[in-house]
């Protein structure tokens, strides 16, 4: 299972605030995911992608990222309360192969997924929660709005 998470608002903030704001706000999020059994693959601005299925795989792994993302949404909701900010969560889950370990050499150095499972897990919904071909959830929190 492969989570992309936007946290938006957070690229409207004032460049000085941002980076201790996405610090702690990204260590939340991945609290959540680790806890539930996945691992972030990367940050990306303010985008964070995480995996569940590698390096050990679990039958419920579908779950796990589907509670860990409503817990998520949560923690931004929680996080922006508390701080009086406008941000929201908007993301999408998707199935499909993961590479875990080696790439471009022998080191360790990262997971990778097929391009084109990573481009429909991407898409954004326009408001709530969809069900687009090819497997994927995408959803939207409007509190940014």
């Amino acid at each position: 299972m492969i989570l992309f998470a936007q946290a938006v608002g957070l690229a409207d903030m004032p460049e000085g605030e941002r980076a201790a704001v996405a610090d702690e706000l990204f260590g939340r999020l991945r609290e959540i995911i680790e806890r539930s059994g996945g691992v972030v693959d990367k940050f990306i601005g303010d985008v964070v992608m995480a995996i569940w299925g590698a390096p050990v795989a679990h039958e419920d792994d579908p779950a796990r990222a589907a509670r860990a993302s409503l817990a998520m949404g949560e923690a931004v909701e929680r996080f922006a309360d508390e701080r009086g900010l406008r941000l929201g969560m908007r993301g999408g889950i998707n199935r499909g192969e993961v590479l875990f370990g080696s790439v471009a050499g022998e080191r360790p150095t990262a997971m990778t997924t097929r391009p084109t499972r990573i481009r429909a897990g991407s898409a954004h919904g326009t408001g709530g929660t969809s069900r687009p071909a090819g497997g994927s959830i995408t959803w939207m929190s409007d509190r940014s709005s």
